[in-house]
């Protein structure tokens, strides 16, 4: 596989950190626990009955209050969980490896089924990685069966390039946007048969952009150990039930809160909620969205002195002491007023 080093983990958990980080606003229901570990836990998701949006059993998380480690669905530890509608977990990586002899010796399909979880296609991609490979994604998209792949073949090491996934030794796609109930395969065009003496196995995964570059040494890694053991980051998509918003309004099921609004999301089944412009917070609980005082904070308003900043409903606004103009902002600072004097001259003609 690529190349997943620990700098690459710290940059994969240091995304999202929209994620539940709310200036300190309540982030779960009253009593409910709001943390894993170092994982903050945001209704509708909660840790066990009771605590998370029972509409839907995959907002269930379990806690390893010992590792502190969180896990959702068959046993994914979730790294990060934000509220605009994405979670990041680790899954597994599949493989394809052969010996000598050109005998398969070990071999993994990973899968990855949840309800009203879709593969955010903006955050990852498909990638695999050796010299005898073609890589399928099976998945559901608006219920239909969908399978997409690439296919990367060589003969040698000689036009791989580290850092880059070129077609040589590596290969890439994207992912459309909805796909979901993903089953993850690499197969051996010969079952390594010219490569096997530098690539004795084949790998692919789904893989969040940031936490993947390529390494050409890795084609040439035979553990079993290695392989079965690796997982990889990955953005999932999450949504509210199997209604649109008109239809979770109507029959007045929508979780959406105060100062809130309801989304659906192009591609997707069910909805979201998000915060109005001006407000931050939890939008699936109460109280909900709450007015950001952006004139609290220099870097939260655009405001450039001598002009004051006052605080409105949604939003702020600058204004010049009297005497100057301008908008009293960082691209229109407040300046002198232009004054026009006029000079009368009295006289006759000689």
């Amino acid at each position: 596989m690529g190349l997943f080093t620990s700098i690459l983990l710290q940059i994969a958990n240091a995304t999202l950190l929209l994620l539940a980080e709310v200036g300190g606003m309540p982030l779960a229901k009253p009593n409910c626990p709001e943390r894993c570990g170092d994982l903050s836990i945001p209704y509708p998701f909660g840790i066990g009955e009771g605590y998370f949006d029972e509409s839907d059993s995959s907002f269930n998380l379990a806690c390893n209050e010992t590792t502190g480690v969180t896990t959702l669905g068959q046993n994914l530890e979730v790294l990060n969980i934000a509220l605009d509608g994405q979670i990041r977990i680790l899954h597994w990586v599949a493989y394809d490896c052969y010996d000598q002899s050109l005998t398969r010796i070990a071999h993994n399909a990973p899968w990855l089924h949840l309800v009203n979880f879709t593969i955010s296609s903006s955050h990852n991609k498909l990638v695999a990685t050796g010299c005898d490979d073609y890589v399928f994604l099976k998945g559901l998209r608006n219920g239909i069966a969908y399978w997409m792949g690439c296919i990367t073949y060589c003969f040698s090491v000689e036009g791989l390039v580290n850092d880059t996934c070129n077609g040589i030794g590596c290969c890439e796609t994207s992912i459309p946007e909805g796909v979901s109930n993903i089953t993850t395969e690499v197969h051996g065009y010969s079952n390594h048969t010219y490569v096997i003496n530098f690539n004795p196995c084949s790998s692919a995964a789904v893989v969040a952009n940031d936490a993947f570059v390529f390494s050409a040494a890795n084609i040439s890694t035979t553990a079993e150990e290695y392989w079965s053991g690796l997982q990889v980051p990955v953005v999932l998509n999450w949504t509210i039930g199997s209604k649109s918003c008109h239809a979770a309004e109507t029959d007045q099921t929508v979780l959406c809160s105060e100062n809130s609004s309801c989304t659906d999301p192009p591609g997707e089944v069910g909805y979201r909620c998000q915060c109005w412009t001006g407000y931050e917070g939890n939008p699936y609980i109460s109280p909900g969205c709450q007015e950001i005082d952006e004139c609290s904070a220099s870097e939260l308003n655009d405001c450039k002195k001598p002009a004051t900043c006052k605080n409105t409903n949604g939003g702020y606004k600058c204004k010049c002491p009297i005497g100057l103009r301008g908008a009293g902002t960082n691209s229109d600072p407040c300046l002198p007023t232009l004054r026009l004097t006029v000079i009368a001259a009295v006289g006759g003609r000689c």
